[in-house]
């Protein structure tokens, strides 16, 4: 699986959406973890497809992204401002196959 860096964009106090840059060249399932959080803001664990469902705060390393997507949201404080606000470090590992079961 192959995971790239993103910038992303918005005012202070507003939630943002976003997809993890992530891929796999077989296009195998890949599951995101979030390694570190941000220093300020918080992350949010956000539905596939930007639908319209609650999100989630995430509070500790090592939660594993919900959305089959790798999408996420960020709010940073209403206060905030500035390039290189905050970030967070997340990796990628590809989801293995089950075996078919053969039996009948």
């Amino acid at each position: 699986p192959e995971a790239s860096d993103l910038t992303v964009k918005g005012a202070g106090g507003n939630t943002v959406l976003f997809l993890l840059p992530v891929s796999h060249p077989s296009g195998a399932i890949l599951q995101c973890t979030v390694l570190s959080l941000p220093e300020s803001g918080v992350l949010f664990q956000a539905p596939d497809l930007f639908l319209n469902a609650p999100a989630l705060p995430i509070t500790a390393p090592g939660t594993v992204v919900t959305s089959k997507a790798c999408q996420l949201g960020y709010s940073a404080p209403a206060a905030g401002w500035g390039l290189n606000f905050s970030s967070f470090r997340y990796s990628v590992t590809e989801v293995p196959a089950y075996p078919s079961d053969s039996s009948n």
